[in-house]
């Protein structure tokens, strides 16, 4: 299972349905005490922390922030309760949280211990067969409010970069005169650079927004790209700019004579791991998000005429 879908530790969180957009909510009263309500309305009985066991590798429980209770699955009643914490019944208390692909790939499903069954979140919470993978069996996490605090960059040598000269434009022109002539070569290419920021683990912050600055050991010739990452929702964001490069080249040609000029630019083709840190705005818990920065860039434009 990616780390992507693993509940950070000491963090409360919201589980939002994917279909649905509501979220799964414990509380005292009024009844249903366990249920789900849309996500635009935020209350503290939405909100839970994950524990872990010993005994369940992979698996989490889900508690309250309201009541304290735990999130559990009784089979034959096939809902969704919550009870007080309870050593001889850990079983009903913990869940998979599975993967999904395709357009589900920032999504999980929520699969009770030992069971065949998914929940399911539409006009309340349910299960349905796990072997139907449909929409409204996936959740994300959404987090409590979380402060950027900085990212941190693998060191050089665990960045990878490849640098060599890249022709962008080829011209070929003949001097038709009987006499020495001036021919002209006039260039305007336009290329691109492209900042790829791939989030691999750790957590996905709602729509938190953020800046930073590459390291020195990447940053090759103008490489002028938005150096901001942000977490919509997806595993990877992409920025592409793009850069025109002009340039008039004048050659002199003798009788018949034929020219071939070329346009080349330095391009550079960097990737590098970080880690960004966050901080709780309600506690003092510190989570990460991981994954590999990838960046493509171009300077240093040269020009070559030839004769041939």
């Amino acid at each position: 299972m990616p780390r992507i879908h693993t509940p950070a530790p000491g963090l409360f969180f919201r589980l939002c349905a994917y279909k649905s957009g509501r979220v799964i909510y414990s509380r005292y009263s009024p009844e249903p005490t366990v249920g789900n309500h849309p996500a635009t309305d935020e209350f503290d009985d939405q909100y839970f922390t994950a524990a872990t066991h010993p005994n369940y590798p992979n698996e989490f429980a889900f508690k309250s922030k309201a009541t304290g209770k735990f999130l559990c699955y009784r089979h034959p009643n096939n809902m969704l309760f919550a009870e007080d914490w309870n050593t001889t019944i850990l079983d009903v208390f913990f869940f998979t949280l599975d993967s999904g692909l395709g357009k589900h790939l920032s999504y999980f499903r929520i699969i009770p211990h030992g069971s065949d069954r998914a929940l399911l979140s539409n006009n309340g919470v349910s299960y349905g067969s796990k072997g139907d993978f449909n929409d409204d069996q996936y959740f994300t996490l959404l987090y409590e409010d979380l402060i950027f605090d900085r990212v941190e960059f693998g060191k050089q040598q665990q960045a990878k970069i490849k640098d060599e000269p890249h022709v962008i434009s080829s011209q070929e022109l003949k001097n038709e005169t009987d006499h020495d002539a001036t021919l002209t070569f006039s260039f305007s290419e336009t290329v691109h650079t492209t900042s790829l920021w791939e989030y691999t683990g750790g957590v996905k912050a709602g729509t938190s927004n953020w800046t930073t600055t590459l390291p020195a050991f990447l940053l090759k010739g103008e490489f002028k790209v938005a150096l901001e990452g942000s977490f919509s929702g997806k595993n990877v964001e992409t920025t592409v700019n793009s850069r025109t490069y002009t340039i008039t080249v004048p050659v002199t040609a003798k009788t018949k004579q034929r020219i071939v000029a070329k346009m080349s630019v330095r391009r550079a083709e960097m990737e590098c791991p970080f880690t960004v840190y966050w901080r709780s705005s309600k506690t003092a818990e510190v989570a990460t998000t991981e994954g590999i920065w990838r960046g493509i860039t171009s300077y240093d434009m040269t020009t070559s005429v030839t004769p041939i």
